[in-house]
């Protein structure tokens, strides 16, 4: 999947997808959005490091 279709699916902003980029934090909240439009749980789409 390309962070373009993850941006307009989601409805995450351009920051967000510029941070995910760049291995940044982003919000609970825009986790929780990407989780929903790819229907997973947070912890199945996040890496603890």
């Amino acid at each position: 999947m390309q962070l373009k279709e993850l941006h307009h699916g989601a409805g995450i902003s351009n920051d967000a997808i510029a941070k995910i980029n760049k291995d940044e934090y982003i919000s609970m909240k825009n986790l929780e959005k990407i989780a929903r439009y790819l229907k997973k749980n947070i912890g199945d789409i996040i890496e603890l490091k």
